[in-house]
Parts: structure tokens; C-alpha cells; sequence
């Protein structure tokens, strides 16, 4: 079984009840098979006791993800995320600028055979997105997921006709060594006593080949430079 350090995975918040971590990218949160371990697996493992998923972030998705430590925190943690008292937002890097700065997008989804999919059978998906800064063909957008389904906002903004970068399964070619897509922030809302949890978006280490019919244009701005600051834009 490969084996991933749990002092790689930065703790956010923790007490006798709930566990909020960091979750790098490239790590699944929870086991999909024996070979592979999530984070749930790996933190657990490191407490000596089974943690409660409630949420689940892509495996190529980094950012805030929230486990339960104990049976009142399942119960608490559980209910929080079937009422939607729980208020995630995420920050995509995607390739295309919205034609206007704000706005909501709605679609109806499926998820069929690993990937989503629009279908007048679906179910309803919806979130709102601020456009938070732009380079060249390329835009931060800061999202607020208001349903959960699986691939939700990597599917959206591909069919609004801006892929999320690093997303070869959607369009947004492989011109990142990862899908440029974060968990920002996540607020539990019917937990008064808890803070909003909050991970700051990752910074591009390195530059990086690309190709597919976005490869010249990334190629000229898909530096660590120009990345980094459009990343860490606030």
C-alpha cells in the first residue's frame, strides 16, 4: 500500500469532535481501493480511530475538507451538510473571462460512468461565481457552491465554455501538472462555536509544457510569475 505522511497535511482546526484539514492536491479523501490511501485513511490511522467523511473533495482538488472524530460530531457534522447549513466557497482558475464580472449559473447534471454531464434528467446545480481578477485569456473566479454534485463546478464552467485549467477531462487540457481548482473556504453554519475555515490558495512551484489548442496562449502566460500573482489575488 503506498503510504503518504500525515505531517504532510496541514491541520486547520481540531477538537474532540471534528478534524478541518488542508487537503493537498493529489490526494483522494478517502481510500478508493487497498493500494491507495485518502486523507481520511492517513489522519485517521495517525489518531488511532475511524474518522466520519461527510464531504469530499476530487482527489486533484486541494483545499479546506471537514471530518468527524466522534459520534456527536458525526451527528452534528452530518446533519450540517444534509440541511445545507454548510457554506463552501472555492477559487478555479479557468480558460475564458465570464461575460459579466458576477452572476449564477444553472444546469441540470448526471453523473454517469466517472464523468458528469448536462441531461434534462439531472439534478439541479447551481452556483454563484465573482469574477476576482483576470490575465490574459484566463480568470480567477471565486464560486459558491449552492448544491453538491459530484464534478459540479468543473462540469458548469465547462459548459459556460470555460474549462477549469488543468482539467483534461473537461476541456481544460493538461497545461498544469494539476486541476487548478481550491477549496477556499468553508463555513458550518449551525456551529456558532466553530470559525469560518479558511486555506489559502497553492502557488505554482514551476513552469510548465503544455499543448492542445490552448498551448501557445499558455504557453506566453502561464508563468510562475504572472501565476502566482493571479493567484494570490484577494
Amino acid at each position: 500500500m503506498a503510504t503518504i505522511q500525515s505531517g504532510t497535511i496541514r491541520v486547520i482546526y481540531e477538537d474532540d469532535n471534528f478534524l478541518v484539514v488542508d487537503k493537498p492536491s493529489g490526494i483522494p479523501t478517502h481510500a478508493p481501493n487497498d493500494s491507495i490511501q485518502g486523507v481520511a485513511e492517513i489522519l485517521g490511522e495517525a489518531r488511532g480511530l475511524r474518522l466520519g467523511v461527510h464531504q469530499r473533495l476530487d482527489a486533484a482538488t486541494s483545499g479546506v475538507l471537514a471530518f468527524s472524530k466522534s459520534a456527536q460530531g458525526a451527528t452534528r457534522l452530518g446533519k450540517a451538510f444534509e440541511l445545507r447549513n454548510v457554506k463552501k466557497t472555492y477559487r478555479a482558475l479557468v480558460c475564458g473571462i465570464p461575460k459579466t464580472a458576477s452572476g449564477q449559473w444553472t444546469h441540470t447534471l448526471v453523473h454517469e460512468g466517472g464523468v458528469t454531464k448536462a441531461s434534462p434528467q439531472g439534478k439541479m446545480a447551481k452556483l454563484r461565481y465573482r469574477t476576482v481578477a483576470t490575465i490574459g485569456p484566463f480568470a480567477l473566479l471565486e464560486i459558491d457552491l449552492m448544491t453538491g454534485i459530484t464534478h459540479q463546478i468543473r462540469v458548469q464552467c465547462a459548459l459556460e465554455g470555460m474549462p477549469i485549467l488543468g482539467d483534461a477531462l473537461y476541456g481544460g487540457g493538461n497545461c498544469f501538472e494539476r486541476l487548478c481548482l481550491h477549496a477556499q473556504r468553508l463555513l458550518i453554519t449551525s456551529e456558532p462555536n466553530l470559525p469560518a475555515f479558511y486555506a489559502k490558495p497553492p502557488m505554482r512551484k514551476r513552469p510548465v509544457s503544455c499543448d492542445g489548442s490552448m498551448a501557445q496562449r499558455a504557453r506566453r502566460l502561464c508563468t510562475r510569475r504572472s501565476i502566482s500573482r493571479l493567484c494570490a489575488t484577494t
